[in-house]
């Protein structure tokens, strides 16, 4: 359904399932974050301007991308706890690793921006997509630690420095790594899953 109600959505661009079993949606134009159970009950909505992805760490905190050059992390009751910023960022993605380091899709340069457990920006390294100049709009890390990194022509697979691994032939806008290893992959009304990278 479309609207600004609860349980209503303009422009729903990521959908989460969280390991405290809520469904947590960003809901783009109607900046928030909304919140579900899994049977679809309406539970909580968070303001934030333009949410785009959304990510829970293995801490239970979860970083929302909104464009712009803050990723704000909030906790499972929608209060702000921290962020990471890099002036001129416009972040459209954002995944977390288990060693801490925080991987922010830059938009303004077509990057991922790498963050320290601490939150300090330490490198960048280029989105290799077909066409230059076009970002990931979706981040995730598979078991072995590699970054995937959905983009409108392919998906990427790089090593946690930025060293690129190899590249996946179906467009990636959203990617999401299965406990198996398999990669679901979204395009439009186009979607299918990897299973061996």
């Amino acid at each position: 359904p479309i609207g600004s109600e609860p349980g209503k959505f303009l422009n729903p661009q990521d959908v989460l399932a969280a390991a405290n079993g809520q469904i947590y949606v960003a809901d783009t134009y109607n900046n928030a974050v909304k919140v579900f159970t899994p049977q679809g009950a309406y539970v909580d909505m968070w303001n934030v301007a333009t949410p785009r992805r959304i990510h829970e760490d293995d801490s239970g905190q979860f970083w929302v991308a909104t464009g712009g050059a803050f990723i704000p992390s909030y906790d499972a009751a929608g209060m702000v706890t921290g962020g990471v910023t890099r002036l001129g960022a416009e972040y459209v993605a954002v995944t977390t690793a288990d060693s801490g380091e925080l991987y922010g899709s830059n938009a303004a340069t077509a990057q991922i921006d790498i963050f320290n457990e601490s939150g300090a920006y330490v490198s960048s390294f280029d989105v290799q997509a077909l066409l230059a100049g076009f970002p990931a709009h979706d981040l995730d890390i598979d078991a072995s630690g590699r970054i995937l990194a959905g983009t409108d022509f392919e998906i990427n697979v790089f090593e946690p420095d930025g060293d690129l691994v190899t590249v996946l032939d179906p467009p990636g806008v959203g990617i999401d790594v299965k406990s198996n290893g398999n990669i679901l992959w979204v395009y439009g009304l186009q979607f299918g899953e990897i299973t061996d990278t």
